[in-house]
């Protein structure tokens, strides 16, 4: 593993069939919901990818996917070339430690059973690192004490319960960091936590991945926190990417219709700058056959015709800007 690592996701689906209500109440009928739809991107070492969206875009799902928490219907993912698929055949271990993810709970990332010590321990055990139980001990507390939780040995012996959930989300990347990973997920990692410790997690994150130059993808759908810790960004609608490109291009000057409802229905992008809050009617449909045309059409203020029957080309709209909509060039 090199310096220059690279991720690379090439037409990624996840398809379920689900099974509802036909016309009468004997009657079932098969239905496909296309949480991920065809994602791709490309994610070097130390770069910050955010993903954003409202709940049910698919951001959680892709997630799984990277870590393999779920097999993906249809595409691939590489890590320098290497297929996912024929890590996880050659050395299961090694691929863990390649793509690390942190959770949006951290009081359900952990066995309440075990002490902190366990949890880390076991951990580096598991993955051969250290010697002996007293060096796996002392990693523990030297990055437990770089961290900001000091003395470390007062935290040692305490269970998950008896700790904040900020002091838990710190143990959770610590743990994850401790792998080396090349590449670290982070879904919704701050949301539960209180305003207070959010700075500070999003800081231990920028920190550790700096240090590390390992890549991060983070997911939120909160934008003025992607914005702050995002080198690039792409925005997900039902399943799919309808806009992507550098943060701060893509938020002061989006092209698709959703990407400028999200952002003029978030306060302070810019605080120089007055912008219309644009509505969209009603809540997000769910992933359920959705198409032929644009996903995002029923509730698009842009809508015309041709949006409900084809659904539109990616388009380049600057170098490394994208975006997948009929009326790019409309105002």
């Amino acid at each position: 593993m090199g310096d220059n690592y690279t991720l690379e996701v090439n037409n990624l689906f996840k398809h379920y069939t689900q099974r509802i209500k036909g016309n009468n109440r004997f009657s079932t009928v098969k239905k496909t919901v296309k949480a991920v739809d065809g994602i791709s991107f490309k994610l070097e070492a130390g770069e910050v990818m955010g993903v954003i969206g409202e709940s049910g875009c698919g951001k959680s799902t892709l997630a799984k996917l990277l870590t393999k928490l779920e097999y993906p219907t249809q595409g691939e993912i590489l890590f320098n070339g290497e297929s996912s698929d024929e890590m996880i055949k050659k050395d299961r271990l090694r691929y863990k430690r390649t793509i690390q993810m942190v959770f949006q709970n951290p009081f359900d990332t952990f066995d309440p059973r075990n002490s902190i010590e366990k949890i880390i321990v076991e951990t580096l055990k598991m993955h051969n690192i250290g010697k002996t139980h007293s060096d796996r001990v002392s990693t523990a507390i030297n990055a437990m004490e770089k961290i900001g939780l000091s003395p470390a040995g007062d935290y040692l012996h305490r269970f998950p319960h008896e700790l904040s959930g900020g002091q838990l989300q710190r143990i959770s990347i610590l743990r994850t960091m401790l792998l080396k990973p090349k590449f670290l997920i982070a879904d919704e990692p701050v949301s539960m936590l209180d305003v207070s410790v959010r700075a500070d997690i999003i800081k231990m994150l920028q920190d550790l991945v700096r240090n590390s130059d390992t890549a991060l993808i983070f997911i939120s759908h909160d934008i003025n926190t992607t914005r702050y810790i995002s080198d690039k960004i792409v925005v997900m609608y039902l399943g799919r990417i309808v806009e992507s490109g550098t943060t701060d291009y893509v938020l002061h000057n989006p092209v698709h219709p959703y990407t400028k409802t999200l952002i003029s229905n978030c306060a302070s992008i810019n605080m120089d700058e007055k912008t219309d809050v644009i509505k969209i009617e009603g809540e997000p449909p769910t992933p359920i056959d959705n198409g032929p045309g644009c996903y995002f059409a029923p509730r698009c203020y842009m809508k015309k015709d041709i949006c409900f029957k084809e659904y539109p080309e990616q388009k380049v709209i600057e170098e490394n800007h994208f975006a997948s909509c009929h009326f790019i060039n409309s105002n």
